[in-house]
């Protein structure tokens, strides 16, 4: 087995460099972006859990120019329910069982923005979903999947047909993958890896379109969100924060 050096956020610092910013308090800064055909005001998406996302952290996230995804923990009309109750542009799905129907389901109420929601995105049943989503909604629907941490599997959900990449496994504040399992990869590593895929995948010609990357798990303050970005995540997913 080879030994390799990770980063979590706190082992790194970022170094102060030349600001024409005025104050901390300036109103001006723009952090506008867009994912897929969201147009938002700030990098910030709460997470797909049960316990974060339904109906009101869509509306308050929306209102603050974030992007909240409905979480796909119930039965279809359930999730359908919230959606066309917050207006979410946004949910996720499983990448087995039922999850044509229920992204058809999804689709057919508005979502933009359908999330392959699992622990371990690197998988064969990710493989064979992204392609099934790609037949039968062409590239019309934007489809954001993982979660990944390593290179390989970034190259691979490119030439799969993702639109953008959930990156990290097993940092997240409740997430018992790294106890039970033994796998996992420190989130500021798993960040730097996944640009390395993407910039690989596009330098093979697997991929022309321009694939954004989502920070998700391990961020606990406000300075983590800065170093995900800094490190070259263009979004961060929070859940307990």
């Amino acid at each position: 087995m080879r030994i390799v050096e990770g980063l979590t956020y706190d082992d790194v610092t970022l170094k102060p460099k030349f600001s024409s910013i005025p104050n901390r308090d300036e109103k001006n800064i723009s952090l506008l972006c867009g994912l897929g055909p969201v147009s938002m005001k700030m990098p910030i998406i709460s997470s797909p859990m049960d316990t974060v996302t339904e109906d009101k952290m869509v509306s308050a996230m929306r209102i603050h120019g974030g992007l909240g995804i409905v979480h796909r923990y119930n039965e279809v009309l359930e999730q359908i329910a919230i959606v066309e109750r917050s207006s979410a542009q946004a949910a996720a799905i499983g990448m087995t069982g039922n999850f044509l129907e229920r992204a058809k389901a999804l689709v057919d109420v508005g979502v933009k923005i359908l999330c392959i929601d699992t622990a371990h995105g690197h998988h064969k049943s990710m493989q064979d979903a992204l392609y099934k989503l790609r037949l039968r909604f062409g590239p019309d629907i934007h489809v954001m999947a993982g979660s990944i941490a390593t290179e390989e599997a970034a190259i691979d959900l490119c030439r799969w047909g993702a639109d953008s990449l959930r990156v990290g496994v097993g940092g997240g504040s409740i997430c018992s993958t790294r106890l039970n399992t033994g796998f996992g990869v420190p989130n500021l590593t798993a960040i730097l890896e996944t640009v390395r895929g993407v910039g690989s995948a596009q330098q093979f010609g697997f991929v022309s379109k321009n694939i954004k990357i989502i920070a998700d798990g391990g961020i606990r303050k406000s300075g983590d969100m800065v170093k995900a970005l800094a490190a070259g995540a263009d979004f961060v997913m929070l859940g307990s924060m």
